[in-house]
């Protein structure tokens, strides 16, 4: 099966479809992904303030 995905690109963009909710997106993340949340008391406050490769502008729920 030979996709254009360029015209697939395009037909999406025509769409004009609404963001998804930021409760759309969790539901998505704990149902097909078995994510849970990690409660912040759960690491240490050095550690997190010195984790490389926590991005504070990324956490979604404190």
């Amino acid at each position: 099966m030979d996709y254009d995905y360029i015209k697939l690109a395009n037909k999406l963009k025509n769409l004009k479809l609404s963001p998804p909710t930021k409760e759309f997106i969790e539901h998505i993340l704990m149902k097909k992904f078995k994510a849970v949340e990690i409660p912040l008391y759960s690491i240490h406050p050095d550690d997190y303030k010195n984790d490389d490769e926590v991005d504070e502008s990324k956490i979604l729920c404190i």
